[in-house]
C-alpha cells in the first residue's frame, strides 16, 4: 500500500510516504 494522503492533508495521516 503506498497512498500518499499527506497531499491534501499532510497533518492528518501519511501512509507509506517515507
Amino acid at each position: 500500500m503506498s497512498i500518499t494522503v499527506s497531499n491534501f492533508s499532510q497533518h492528518t495521516f501519511a501512509i507509506d510516504t517515507q
